[in-house]
């Protein structure tokens, strides 16, 4: 099945492409020899809360398993740290960028990596492996989406820990939003001390070109100071993001607007609100990266 899915997805970049593409497979190697090697790389106790002093999430499930085990109750067995999905995000776009490469070099053809929709399944825990699989893909009006998902294996049993769509496309022209003011806006900076926390917890070395996964953690530690309670811990959790990418940031100050995508829900139960939110993410007043992300929150955000 895996392999029939490199054959229709050869198959639909070369429609794309409007082009015949070379008949090489890659199965093996996406799928095998960089996904193993990511594998190898496991997120440590030390790594997750280097990460968070990276990005500047003070979340106490990233930094204390008795706090995790307290707030997150019986979705984990026992006081552990679980990973941030950013984090995760991170990771799974340098297998991205992996499987890209490997699909140029073998089909001859030039792919933009224009956005991604990611939805968090479940934890990760510190020193937990997670394989990474092209699971399909989908064709779209702009490109094509590859399904890549993060999973956990124990014997022959798959659990997906995350799921993303990448969108492949021929150039960069992502989806404009015309939004009235935004509720509310804040403000990072990338600094080169911020980025040598960050590239180590997942993995990397230090690049060029900063990951879209790095502005893209701003949206959550911006949701995650929208949500705190009167004790300063915070009750929210990110589900779903969609992004679209435009620009990649340099050094320097990064704000993130957030915007009213639709009216908050109330959860049944009383187990909280569902709130929708737009989001942009510019620097020098120029658009990086807008999107759309879902969170769930035990209180009612205030902005």
């Amino acid at each position: 099945m895996a392999e029939e899915t490199f054959i229709g997805l050869r198959r639909a970049l070369a429609k794309l492409f409007s082009r015949e593409l070379a008949d090489r497979p890659l199965e093996d190697i996406i799928n095998g020899s960089i996904a193993k090697k990511r594998a190898k790389f496991k997120l440590s106790h030390e790594d997750i809360q280097t990460f968070c002093i990276g990005i500047g999430d003070n979340n106490p499930i990233h930094r204390s398993g008795r706090y995790a085990k307290l707030i997150l109750g019986d979705q984990i067995e026992k006081e552990t740290i679980v990973a941030p999905g950013t984090q995760l995000t991170a990771l799974a776009e340098a297998y991205i960028d992996d499987a890209i490469e490997a699909m140029q070099d073998a089909w001859g053809v030039i792919l933009n990596f224009t956005g991604l929709n990611i939805k968090f399944k479940d934890w990760v825990f510190p020193d937990e492996p997670v394989y990474w699989q092209v699971l399909g893909y989908r064709e779209t009006s702009r490109g094509t989406n590859l399904k890549i998902g993060g999973l956990r294996r124990v014997g022959k049993d798959e659990t997906p820990k995350i799921v993303i769509e990448a969108m492949l496309a021929k150039d960069n022209n992502g989806r404009s939003m015309t939004q009235a003011g935004p509720l509310w806006t804040n403000h990072y900076f990338i600094t080169n001390e911020k980025l040598r926390f960050f590239y180590p917890s997942v993995g990397e070395t230090i690049a060029p070109m900063i990951p879209w996964s790095y502005p893209i953690s701003f949206v959550t530690s911006s949701l995650l100071d929208k949500s705190m309670d009167n004790d300063g811990v915070p009750t929210g959790i990110n589900r779903e993001m969609q992004f679209d990418f435009y620009k990649k940031p340099d050094l320097g100050k990064i704000s993130v607007d957030f915007f009213s995508a639709e009216e908050p829900k109330e959860l049944r139960g009383g187990l909280g609100f569902k709130y929708t939110f737009n989001t942009t993410i510019s620097q020098n007043h120029e658009p990086l990266i807008s999107g759309q992300v879902v969170a769930l929150s035990k209180k009612q955000i205030v902005y």
